[in-house]
């Protein structure tokens, strides 16, 4: 009869063919015949996969894959962020993050046996649950072994601080006359030991020292024979010794 479809030996007129998670499923419509009733023939090789209960077969997202490292980190969500221990910033991370990271801010990669140190620490906080403690006790596990970074999976950073350039003087540039001038005012200092002919020091020596602005200075030698006088303008002095005899003392 014109316009009439031939049915299948099976009665069945294919309507899709949908591949979804290893299993084959033809879905089929009745066609005129003998056979009228809507059926669906599936081949899967995943026998515990829910039968279809009609012609319409719904989709299945496909559930990613997380690695070891990328599950540790989700779950301790403020570890994989900056946050303060001790004073210092600190921040767990991937080691494939790490050049990323190192654009945004200076981070330097804290040793393996400070690092597990620290994170047996946030282990033994009290407010840390369970399921932190075990992701934490992980993350030490997948730090580097030998000071090998490469081959780890996680890494604890230390933000570094940058240090802030120092304000631009806006002061003139000092000539050489300006510079022996400022040397000039500056105030100078003069020490002096009197010793005996064993080089051992003698105190309780009255002295005098004339400062190049003729300045007169007089005390006693203190332990070991020394004597100092600060801020005193730059020059020679004059040091005598009224209680020696001149031929009894000279300069060593």
């Amino acid at each position: 009869m014109a316009g009439q479809r031939t049915p299948s030996p099976l009665g069945l007129q294919p309507a899709s063919l949908i591949l979804d998670r290893g299993t084959l499923q033809l879905a089929a419509i009745s066609a005129p015949g003998p056979i009228r009733t809507a059926t669906v023939v599936g081949a899967s090789a995943n026998k515990s996969a829910p039968a279809a209960t009609g012609p319409e077969i719904a989709e299945h997202a496909a559930t990613p894959v997380r690695s070891p490292e990328e599950r540790v980190l989700a779950a301790l969500p403020h570890r994989s962020r900056n946050f303060v221990f001790e004073g210092s910033t600190l921040r767990l991370a991937r080691t494939a993050e790490l050049r990323s990271l190192q654009r945004q801010t200076d981070y330097q990669v804290i040793r393996t046996d400070e690092a597990k140190a620290i994170l047996e620490t946030l282990t033994a906080t009290p407010s840390a649950s369970h399921s932190e403690k075990a992701a934490l006790q992980e993350a030490a596990s997948m730090l580097p072994t030998r000071g090998i970074v490469s081959e780890s999976k996680l890494l604890l950073l230390r933000v570094v601080p940058r240090r802030a350039a120092g304000p631009l003087s806006s002061e003139p540039a000092m000539t050489p006359s300006q510079i022996a001038r400022r040397v000039r005012e500056e105030q100078h200092w003069i020490e002096i030991q009197l010793v005996d002919e064993d080089q051992d020091g003698l105190p309780g020596v009255e002295y005098v020292i004339v400062t190049p602005d003729n300045q007169k200075h007089s005390g006693v030698t203190g332990a070991d024979g020394v004597a100092r006088l600060d801020n005193i303008p730059p020059g020679q002095c004059k040091i005598s010794f009224p209680q020696l005899d001149k031929e009894a003392w000279g300069a060593a």
